[in-house]
């Protein structure tokens, strides 16, 4: 018989949320980790002095993508309610599996949520608004919001039901690996559509010999449409990994830039 009930894995759910609240560079997750298995120690160790071996226990380092950490806190669930019940597994194996299980969640979400689903519904937000509409902003929420609450519930309750074999089993058959590589070159892709589709920059300089005049923009739209756009995202790129140069000062300085080009006339 089962000691914890569903009601004890949504608080664990809800409190898996706050996974980051203390993150520090000592341990890491570790304590927000601990935090969101207080409903299962608790509950699977009546004892105080068990209670703060398990907690010290689940103290140790920990590190991996913040949604997808539910998965290894379902499987600490499963792991605790097992050594409670029967002890016929030790206590160090709950941290050697968290372990284990670190790489390659951190690969799956780092590579699907932040690599590929971010990016490509903050374009599509960006692209709403954009046209002057709120939707942007409200459509990102939504799905982020949406993605985050099903990957957690998912972790939880599944990673207590199924245990260790969950990601063990989708790392034998390859699909980590898999999906890994292909959510890559989605991201690859709709990064350049929406590169060409947002970044976007007109120059009115026009060259005159004779009676023929010609427009330095539709000879570079010959040449390659949106090639200003492109390269100002290769230049950003190259700022950003290279030179390290933060985000926020790039896009102060681009806004200067561009004030400085219209009022020469290079841009319009």
């Amino acid at each position: 018989m089962s000691i914890l009930t569903k009601k004890d894995l949504w608080r664990v759910f809800i409190n898996q949320f706050s996974i980051r609240s203390c993150n520090n560079f000592e341990r890491q997750q570790a304590a927000g980790y601990t935090q969101a298995m207080l409903p299962v120690i608790r509950k699977c160790y009546p004892d105080k002095s068990l209670q703060k071996k398990a907690m010290e226990r689940h103290m140790e380092l920990f590190l991996t993508h913040d949604m997808g950490s539910a998965v290894c806190i379902g499987v600490s669930a499963a792991m605790e309610e097992r050594i409670a019940q029967s002890g016929d597994i030790s206590e160090d194996s709950v941290n050697a599996v968290k372990t284990a299980m670190m790489g390659p969640v951190a690969g799956l979400g780092d590579s699907l949520i932040q690599g590929t689903a971010r990016p490509i519904l903050a374009g599509l937000g960006a692209s709403f608004a954009l046209q002057g509409s709120i939707i942007g902003s409200i459509f990102f929420f939504i799905c982020m919001m949406s993605i985050s609450l099903s990957i957690r519930w998912f972790g939880v309750f599944q990673g207590y039901k199924q245990g260790v074999k969950l990601v063990t089993n989708m790392q034998k058959s390859g699909i980590i690996a898999k999906v890994t590589e292909l959510a890559a070159i989605a991201a690859y892709m709709i990064s350049g559509a929406f590169v060409a589709i947002i970044v976007t920059a007109h120059t009115p300089v026009s060259f005159t010999a004779g009676k023929t005049t010609i427009t330095l923009q539709e000879t570079l739209d010959n040449l390659m449409p949106g090639i200003i756009g492109l390269i100002y995202t290769g230049v950003m790129y190259y700022l950003i990994s290279r030179k390290n140069i933060s985000a926020i000062s790039l896009m102060i300085w681009t806004m200067v830039f561009g004030v400085i080009m219209v009022y020469f006339g290079m841009l319009s």
